[in-house]
């Protein structure tokens, strides 16, 4: 088939939706023609054009680079940039249509189903995901939360009923697409409330390249627990909820957490866990860049991953590539990925119920390494069989010819 793949993010080299978009662009173009519209700046093309000169069905991939000036250092105006680049991008995509015989437009990335784009004016089929964006944080989790931030989700809640009801592209694409690719099963509910008619597909929004370590062999018998978080320090990413859990340790426990990652809420939680007795056990790292990540995985007993609001969760699928058991919170893409057998799921009931139950996790796998060891062997194997994006190449194809 002949493919406009619209991927505003796309790097070989990222995590997140840019990794998710290179990966659709790898997997696609093994058996189609793909034109890519991909966002010029930040590097992003120049990359991407000389990481193409090396997969094996290079010929089958056209780059259609769109770049959107904007003043050097004003960030704010990322969804502004956005909306400009997805009118250029539908220019784009109309003149590709009009020297080339196109029998599907792919919009991939970004995911969040309010930036929508305007590929509905071509009349062409049209798949749209896999998205995500109506998963909410639990009210009963607010208090995890500051007062701002308790706010900022109030808002958007509000800001996003009435994008669905208002939004002019939105509406438009629900009308229109032929079929729409869904993430998890928050997103699922909305869109069935909306799109009654055509069909949904249920489809993990990211994957993992390849199993970069053997089985399991880390001993079972060292003496110290090794946690590690991955992501933004941002408030849904909710550390608070790590931070109580492990004042709550037994104190002749002996653990020690790595803290990969940056975002507008480092320096807050490095200022409020030297308030703690637990201070010398945690070590913030800052950004890890995404090829030693894998050093991090490998060192790591557990992974801990409490956010409250999330697509899915790309460190996720990371860390249980690793042989890393998860233990995250029962609630958006998480509780499709992990089951018993490759970590534990946290239930939300009531923040002291969820600080106590992700305690006692950590103690379980603590106390239980060998219990640890075979989760992150089941781990392992579930990725291999499920997530890996080699195997989402059948589905990706098989997708487009519906």
């Amino acid at each position: 088939m002949n493919i406009i793949l619209s991927s505003y993010g796309c790097h070989p080299n990222r995590g997140s939706e840019s990794g998710i978009g290179w990966n659709w662009l790898v997997e696609l173009s093994k058996y189609n023609q793909v034109w890519v519209l991909l966002y010029r700046g930040q590097e992003q093309y120049v990359t991407v054009s000389s990481s193409v000169k090396d997969l094996p069905k290079k010929e089958n991939i056209h780059l259609v680079p769109i770049d959107v000036p904007f003043p050097l250092g004003i960030k704010k105006l990322f969804r502004f940039r956005y909306e400009l680049w997805q009118i250029k991008a539908y220019f784009a995509a109309k003149k590709i249509i009009k020297e080339n015989q196109i029998d599907l437009i792919h919009q991939v990335t970004i995911a969040a189903w309010w930036f929508t784009g305007y590929y509905f004016l071509l009349k062409k089929p049209l798949v749209w995901g896999p998205i995500s964006g109506f998963q909410k944080i639990p009210i009963v989790a607010y208090p995890f939360l500051r007062k701002r931030d308790v706010f900022y989700e109030f808002f958007r809640s509000i800001l996003l009923k009435l994008l669905k009801l208002s939004s002019y592209s939105f509406i438009m694409n629900i009308k229109k697409i032929d079929m729409m690719l869904y993430v998890n099963e928050e997103t699922k509910n909305e869109l069935t409330s909306i799109y009654k008619e055509k069909p949904l597909l249920q489809m993990n929004d990211t994957g993992v390249q390849k199993i970069i370590s053997k089985i399991n062999t880390k001993s079972s018998s060292h003496n110290k627990l090794n946690i590690l978080w991955s992501g933004l320090l941002i408030p849904r990413k909710n550390f608070g909820l790590l931070l109580k859990s492990l004042e709550k340790l037994p104190y002749e426990m002996n653990w020690e957490l790595k803290v990969a990652g940056e975002g507008k809420m480092l320096n807050y939680w490095k200022k409020r866990t030297l308030k703690t007795k637990i201070n010398s056990k945690i070590t913030f790292l800052g950004n890890i860049s995404y090829s030693k990540m894998n050093e991090l995985y490998e060192w790591a007993d557990i992974f801990v991953f409490p956010s409250l609001r999330e697509a899915s969760g790309t460190v996720i699928l990371e860390a249980m590539s690793h042989g890393v058991p998860v233990i995250a919170l029962n609630l958006n893409g998480a509780k499709n990925i992990i089951d018993p057998s490759c970590g534990i799921l946290i239930d939300i009931t009531n923040p002291q119920q969820m600080i106590n139950d992700f305690a006692n996790a950590i103690i379980k796998l603590c106390e239980n390494p060998l219990l640890r060891i075979e989760m992150g062997n089941n781990a392992r194997k579930k990725v291999e069989e499920k997530f890996l994006w080699e195997k989402e190449e059948k589905r990706c194809n098989v997708t487009t010819k519906k």
